[in-house]
């Protein structure tokens, strides 16, 4: 009764304060929804939406707005902003920012540790594009700091949600309301988003198995782990098994709108179950998650630690070997049969991939006199020129970004199995990869496949707002990683270019398209 009266008060105060045009600008209705697949529940205000759910001791949140700047919560304010633990973040160049404020007047908030306090609030992902900002992000039921609220199970607390114009944890709002959440038992695990950019793979081990993909890299204390699957359900595997599933750690994801991963750390506990670590009463050791799914493929990546003290996974040590399941299932689930699994094994270690000679660099483009006789295609803004001079293929790039282009010759079907040649400028330089289509949806530097890089004579300018690069490859290079090309005869070729300022081999396209052409 006393929540309801508070709740009251707070939404009359905040009808004079909009009257008066002070403090908030918007209020719109609370919207609950009931919990989805993953447990979430969702409330909406002013134009900001808030998915929250209980993971093991603490609370895991997704904040998003149509927004470009700030967005925060304050959660079981006492007036207005006055007694609420504030949590405030935005995006800002690819990069986010997360502070831990408690509200110290009606209309003002300060950081914790400026008040003596600590941050207790851990930023799992941030995003922000077309104008919509998203901050994943959790924080204790109870972390013991006087400048934050304890959340009891099974207890409703009001809340405000706003948002503001400006990258920046002090500006005034431009939109703000409250609502009510209600904080429940749920289970954890799994929460949405990519915490990270896709994995560049060049130096990455590899095996394949049943359709299956594993590949890995291994730091001083960390394994890098990318995994792939012909299903648009979920794709799994899991370390050291010991009776089928029992004893793996297995790691679990799907993902859904083509690149919203949802992976989660378990324990198989059975030859034939495996739960998440959090309802075993272990933690979640996953880092740098994030996945794709496109062409009926799907690949999640994601970080684990060698030895990360939690019962509910295995040690991994240098140099020694472990069998590994793979496995996935035709359902976006962590629950359901799997439709098809394979055993292997892998050794944790390095001893093949890329280097320094997966890159060709090259000069600026005037120094390149050899520019008559090219044969020309323009599609989607795209250029394609080419030309034979004795056994090599000459080509030039041109499309407008001052990001990365790429062209990829004869693939099976989207970028499988094509001998993809991608590179950018910057800063003066020009650098070019071969790569290979090992998927629909991926590529890979054909040095970190065991192949070779067989690009020479390469020269790349970036001038108002437009990139073109230049280089030679071999029409048959005897490489594994490359495809034959014959004189006189017609192959389809891909080609891509990715957003501005993108230079790297591994960020999205903006654009792609295909076309036939005679070599």
């Amino acid at each position: 009764m006393k929540l309801k009266i508070l709740y009251g008060v707070l939404l009359m105060i905040l009808i004079v304060l909009f009257s008066c045009e002070t403090v908030f600008d918007e209020i719109f209705a609370p919207n609950v929804n009931e919990p989805d697949s993953l447990g979430f529940q969702t409330v909406s205000t002013a134009g900001i939406t808030l998915k929250y759910k209980v993971s093991g001791s603490d609370l895991h949140c997704i904040l998003s707005s149509n927004s470009s700047g700030w967005i925060g919560i304050g959660l079981d304010p006492v007036n207005i902003m006055e007694g609420a633990n504030f949590l405030i973040g935005y995006c800002s160049d690819g990069t986010g920012y997360f502070r831990d404020d408690w509200g110290i007047s009606p209309t003002t908030h300060t950081s914790d540790l400026s008040l003596g306090g600590s941050n207790d609030v851990t930023l799992l992902s941030a995003s922000e594009s077309g104008g919509v900002t998203v901050l994943e992000f959790k924080f204790p039921l109870n972390s013991g700091d006087q400048y934050d609220k304890t959340l009891l199970l099974e207890q409703t607390y009001p809340i405000i949600l706003a948002r503001g114009s400006n990258d920046d944890f002090t500006s005034m709002h431009s939109a703000a309301g409250y609502a009510e959440i209600t904080v429940s038992e749920t289970g954890g695990g799994g929460g949405g988003g990519n915490t990270s950019a896709f994995p560049d793979t060049t130096q990455y081990l590899s095996l394949q198995m049943s359709g299956m993909k594993f590949y890995w890299l291994v730091d001083p204390d960390t394994i890098h782990c990318l995994v792939t699957a012909p299903t648009t359900g979920w794709v799994g595997i899991g370390f050291d098994p010991e009776n089928v599933m029992q004893g793996a750690n297995f790691i679990i994801g799907y993902v859904e709108n083509d690149s919203i991963a949802y992976i989660r750390d378990d324990w198989g506990n059975s030859p034939t179950t495996h739960t998440s670590d959090l309802s075993n009463g272990g933690a979640e050791n996953l880092y740098y998650t994030g996945g794709l799914e496109a062409s009926g493929e799907s690949i999640i990546y994601f970080s684990i630690p060698l030895n990360s003290g939690d019962a509910y996974d295995k040690i991994l040590i240098w140099d020694q070997s472990y069998p590994i399941i793979l496995a996935y299932g035709d359902e976006d689930s962590f629950a359901s049969i799997h439709i098809n699994a394979g055993f292997s094994s892998f050794t944790v270690d390095n001893t093949t991939g890329g280097g320094n000679n997966s890159v060709t660099t090259g000069a600026d483009i005037s120094l390149d006199n050899d520019t008559s006789g090219f044969n020309t295609v323009v599609k989607s803004d795209f250029t394609f020129k080419w030309k034979v001079v004795d056994d090599s293929l000459r080509c030039m790039l041109l499309a407008p970004t001052t990001g990365w282009l790429a062209v990829g010759f004869d693939p099976t079907e989207e970028m499988q199995d094509a001998n993809f040649l991608i590179g950018y400028v910057e800063s003066g330089i020009t650098y070019v990869r071969d790569d290979f289509g090992v998927s629909e949806i991926m590529h890979s530097a054909d040095v970190g496949l065991g192949g070779e890089n067989n690009v020479t004579r390469v020269f790349g300018r970036e001038e108002t707002g437009i990139s073109e690069i230049r280089f030679t490859i071999p029409l048959n290079s005897g490489d594994a990683f490359d495809r034959v090309l014959i004189e006189g005869q017609t192959y389809t070729i891909i080609f891509a270019y990715g957003s501005n300022g993108a230079d790297d081999f591994i960020s999205m396209h903006e654009e792609e398209d295909d076309i036939d052409i005679e070599i």
